[in-house]
C-alpha cells in the first residue's frame, strides 16, 4: 500500500489549517471590530476618544507594517503567527479588566501590533501558497472560511453580551483566541528568505504598486467609519437589541462569504476583472449609503449588498497582490500594502469617530459610501495603472 502524500493532498492540507486558524481568530476580530465601540461608550469614552483608540490599532500597523512583513520573510509566517496569538489573546483579557482611557490606549497599542502581525502573517502564508492555476479557488476557500468565522463571531458575540455582559464575553473571546495556538504546529512552514531591501524598494516603487497603495488607502477610510460607528449606529439609531444586531451583522457577512466562494473559482476560468471591480465598488458604496435608511428590512438588504461588494473586492485585491509581488518577497511587500490600507483606516477612525458622535452615526456611512463609489473613477481614467 502506497502511503505517499500526493501533491493534491499536500495542497489541501496547506490550505485547510491556515483557513481553520483564520476562522477561529475571526471570531475574536469581528467582536472587537463591531462590539467594542459600544463597550467603550458604556465606559463613558467620548466619540473622539473611541476614534483615537481605534486609530491606535491602525497607527501601530502604520509604524510596524513593513518590519512585520519583513519578519515573515526572514523568520517565517508560522513563527510570527504563534507569537502574535499569545500577545493579542492576553491583550483581550486586559480589555475586560481595565477601565481607564490611558490604560486602554496601552492595551490597544499592544493589541494593534499583535493582531496586525497575526493577520499579516496569515495572509503572507496564504499568498505563498497561492501559486499557479487554481489560486482563485484557493483564495475563495481561504477567505470564505475566514468569513464563516466572522459570521460565528457576530452572532456569538451578540448573544454572549446580552446574556453575560461585555467583561465575561471578552474573557471568553480571549480564550478562543489562545485556543488557536493548538493548531499552529499544523501550519505549513515555508523556508526563510533573505532578500535585499533594494529588491523590496524596486518592487514597491513601480507605478502599479504605488497606484494600488494610494487607492487602497482611500478605500480603507470606510473601515475606520465601520469600526467606530457601526455598532453604535445599530444600537442607537436603529434601536436594535444585541441579539438582533448579531443577526443583522451575520447576514451581511454570509453574503460576503458567498460572494467570495462564487467569484474565486470563476477567476480561474477567466473573468473581466474591471467589470467585477466596478461592480464591487458600486455595490459596496451604495450599500453603505442606503443602509442608513431607518427601516430594518431596507437597511439590512443594503448592508447585504455592501457585503457582496466587499466580498468581490476582497478576492480582486488579494489576487492583485499575488500577481504584483514575488512570493519570496511577499512578506515585506504585503507589509507595505497593509501600511497603505491601515493609514486610510486610521484616518477614517479619527474623522468618522467624531463625525458620528456630533452629526449622527448615519453620517460616517453616507460619506464613506460616496468615497468608495468615487474610487471607480481613477481606474476608469488610468486603467493600465491597475494592471500588474
Amino acid at each position: 500500500m502506497n502511503s505517499a502524500i500526493t501533491p493534491e493532498t499536500k495542497r489541501v492540507r496547506e490550505l485547510f489549517w491556515p483557513s481553520f486558524v483564520g476562522c477561529i481568530v475571526s471570531i475574536e476580530s469581528i467582536f472587537v471590530f463591531f462590539f467594542v465601540s459600544i463597550y467603550l461608550k458604556n465606559l463613558n469614552f467620548s466619540g473622539l476618544g473611541i476614534g483615537t483608540l481605534f486609530a491606535i490599532l491602525n497607527i501601530t500597523a502604520i509604524v510596524a507594517a513593513f518590519p512585520m512583513g519583513l519578519s515573515n520573510d526572514y523568520l517565517t509566517p508560522r513563527r510570527m503567527i504563534a507569537i502574535s496569538l499569545v500577545v493579542f489573546g492576553l491583550a483581550i483579557y486586559g480589555m475586560a479588566i481595565l477601565k481607564s482611557f490611558w490604560l486602554f490606549a496601552v492595551i490597544f497599542l499592544i493589541y494593534g501590533l499583535s493582531s496586525n502581525l497575526f493577520r499579516l502573517s496569515l495572509d503572507v502564508l496564504m499568498l505563498k501558497i497561492f501559486t499557479g492555476y487554481g489560486k482563485g479557488k484557493q483564495l475563495g476557500i481561504y477567505q470564505g472560511v475566514r468569513n464563516v468565522g466572522l459570521a460565528i463571531g457576530t452572532i456569538l458575540g451578540a448573544f454572549l453580551i446580552a446574556d453575560y455582559g461585555f467583561e465575561k464575553s471578552l474573557f471568553f473571546i480571549a480564550s478562543i483566541t489562545l485556543f488557536a495556538l493548538a493548531f499552529v504546529p499544523m501550519l505549513p512552514n515555508y523556508p526563510a528568505t533573505r532578500a535585499k531591501l533594494a529588491e523590496y524598494r524596486k518592487d514597491s516603487f513601480r507605478p502599479q504598486a504605488l497606484f494600488l497603495f494610494l487607492w487602497v488607502a482611500i478605500f480603507g477610510l470606510h473601515w475606520g467609519a465601520e469600526s467606530t460607528s457601526f455598532g453604535l449606529f445599530l444600537r442607537e439609531k436603529m434601536r436594535l437589541s444585541y441579539q438582533t444586531m448579531g443577526i443583522y451583522m451575520t447576514i451581511e457577512i454570509l453574503t460576503l462569504a458567498l460572494a467570495i466562494f462564487y467569484l474565486g473559482p470563476k477567476y480561474d476560468r477567466g473573468v473581466d476583472v474591471y467589470m467585477w471591480l466596478y461592480a464591487g465598488l458600486l455595490f459596496s458604496g451604495l450599500g453603505l449609503i442606503f443602509m442608513t435608511i431607518p427601516n430594518f428590512w431596507v437597511s439590512i438588504s443594503f448592508r447585504a449588498l455592501h457585503g457582496v461588494g466587499d466580498g468581490i473586492l476582497a478576492i480582486i485585491m488579494y489576487l492583485k497582490i499575488s500577481e504584483l509581488f514575488n512570493p519570496d518577497r511577499m512578506g515585506g511587500n504585503s507589509g507595505l500594502y497593509v501600511l497603505a490600507l491601515t493609514v486610510g483606516n486610521a484616518v477614517g477612525a479619527i474623522i468618522f469617530g467624531d463625525i458620528g458622535q456630533v452629526w449622527g452615526y448615519q453620517w460616517p456611512f453616507l460619506l464613506s459610501g460616496i468615497i468608495v463609489i468615487l474610487l471607480i473613477f481613477p481606474i476608469l481614467v488610468a486603467p493600465k495603472a491597475w494592471k500588474a
